[in-house]
């Protein structure tokens, strides 16, 4: 699918929406072919510095707030990719991941910037929460860059 993909014209904002929807799946999975396509494949000179998931614990069913700043330690600018992926704890006591975007940026040489989101716990049909550790990891164009725990509580 990427040689098939890779000859067409970027040009054309349809093709290229086209294109990036062709390949989400190997972006969110850190395919250093497919992040290449779009200007995400070199290696990020970051460093994460305070990486947060509050509160802890987090009540059932609630909602976590993920903070962290993004500090370039390249000499020239770099696009990123910045995704979060969330270690949600499964019936049987292991975890799973699940990839999701957060934002695309330039960071300029030496440039900081501070980045936050917020993700619901509330059951859905699609995911089932378990009490119990949890994480969420920070993924930069593909590369794990950063971590940090939070605990669910059962529900009441």
């Amino acid at each position: 699918m990427l040689d098939l993909v890779e000859g067409w014209d970027r040009d054309n904002e349809h093709t290229t929406w086209i294109m990036r929807h062709a390949c989400r799946s190997l972006i969110k999975a850190g395919h250093p072919k497919a992040l290449a396509m779009f200007g995400f494949g070199d290696t990020p000179r970051v460093r994460l510095e305070n990486v947060s998931v509050t509160p802890d614990p987090v009540s059932w069913e609630g909602t976590v707030a993920i903070a962290f700043d993004l500090v370039s330690t390249a000499r020239k600018a770099q696009n990123l990719m910045v995704d979060y992926v969330v270690h949600y704890r499964t019936a049987n006591g292991s975890t799973a991941p699940k990839v999701f975007k957060l934002k695309e940026i330039t960071l300029e040489a030496g440039e900081r910037t501070s980045i936050a989101t917020k993700r619901s716990l509330q059951e859905r049909t699609t995911r089932r929460h378990h009490p119990g550790g949890h994480a969420v990891e920070i993924q930069i164009n593909g590369q794990a860059c950063g971590c940090a725990d939070f605990e669910l509580l059962g529900p009441t």
